[in-house]
């Protein structure tokens, strides 16, 4: 009978109607895309410049146009609706994103265009098709703009071939895995300046083209998986960083 009159919370929460409560989710979702938004296009035009100027010290580069693509498919089924709402992602891929410098910013390529290949199919900035028509320098490429298709002249960039992506998420940190650099918006907001940003691209970076993940996990297949064996890799990440981040200005 005691544990019965056990007092309890008795906080009443407010009636909210549904059409209430699609306002409330529609500008939290309008926030929190103008917030991705924001750290995206800081983080490219941070990253690119130490792509693009360290490729005779990269194993891996790519002919480049400075585009970011999306579709509806980018996104998590739940976010769809907004993202097509709020960055007007649609079912074919379209240009997200054109990094300040670029070829393709240069070429007058604009944020919604569609990019089609030869035969008039949308495709993607990471497409083969594309890689391919920018091989030999730069192309023709095939562009719509609404109702209109124009064809614009864009020169390429060698840039190392490593995918930039941005984690939403408020853990400080940032890793490479041999193929990519992560960075979560968590470690964006704590840097305080493009040049520390830039920092940790470049020791990211390092760490992909001096094979640090491999020999990692060659270490822990070695040792039993008693050890990982990092220190000499971040130290020499943060030296070899250091001097990327300096040809990159």
């Amino acid at each position: 009978a005691g544990l019965s009159a056990c007092a309890s919370v008795a906080t009443r929460l407010p009636e909210v109607s549904l059409p209430e409560l699609k306002l409330e989710r529609a500008n939290q979702e309008a926030s929190a895309f103008a917030e991705i938004e924001r750290l995206h296009t800081r983080l490219w035009d941070v990253a690119y410049p130490v792509l693009a100027e360290n490729t005779e010290l990269c194993p891996k580069t790519r002919p480049d146009i400075g585009i970011v693509t999306h579709s509806l498919k980018t996104y998590p089924k739940d976010m769809r609706e907004a993202a097509k709402r709020e960055i007007g992602a649609g079912e074919t891929p379209s240009v997200r994103r054109v990094i300040k410098g670029s070829g393709a910013d240069k070429a007058g390529i604009k944020r919604g265009d569609v990019l089609l290949s030869q035969k008039g199919i949308p495709i993607s900035a990471k497409s083969k098709s594309l890689r391919a028509q920018l091989e030999n320098g730069p192309a023709l490429l095939r562009v719509k703009r609404g109702m209109l298709e124009l064809s614009l002249s864009v020169s390429p960039r060698e840039i190392c071939d490593y995918s930039v992506k941005l984690s939403m998420g408020s853990t400080i940190n940032a890793y490479a895995n041999g193929r990519a650099i992560t960075m979560t918006s968590g470690m964006m907001n704590f840097t305080q300046s493009d040049d520390e940003l830039a920092l940790i691209v470049a020791h990211e970076l390092a760490h992909n083209t001096m094979g640090h993940i491999r020999k990692i996990v060659g270490n822990m297949i070695v040792s039993g998986f008693a050890t990982r064996y990092t220190r000499p890799f971040e130290s020499e990440a943060d030296y070899v960083g250091l001097y990327y981040l300096v040809r990159a200005g």
